[in-house]
């Protein structure tokens, strides 16, 4: 696939298969320079095994533009309501 200037495409698995039969799908992005075929990496995390066969949808691409932002270093952040909770419910 080759994808216009950009933008990139992420690999994402089908909500069916997760819920269903625990079946995962570990992406990342491919960006809009690379060109040739994409794989997908599968992780089975039910209990039972899961065979694919040629022509099987386990996955879809996502294609959307890059956003780009300017980055400057500070000394110390803003203050928000949830702080610098991390990961688990802060309440908010």
């Amino acid at each position: 696939m080759e994808l216009p200037e950009g933008y990139f495409a992420s690999i994402r698995g089908k909500s069916g298969l997760a819920y269903k039969k625990g079946i995962c799908i570990l992406g990342g992005v491919i960006e809009w320079i690379y060109r040739g075929e994409y794989g997908v990496i599968v992780l089975n995390t039910g209990k039972e095994d899961f065979e694919i066969r040629a022509g099987d949808k386990v996955a879809q691409v996502v294609i959307a533009p890059v956003a780009t932002a300017e980055v400057e270093e500070v000394e110390e952040l803003s203050e928000t309501v949830r702080g610098d909770g991390g990961f688990g419910s802060t309440g908010n």
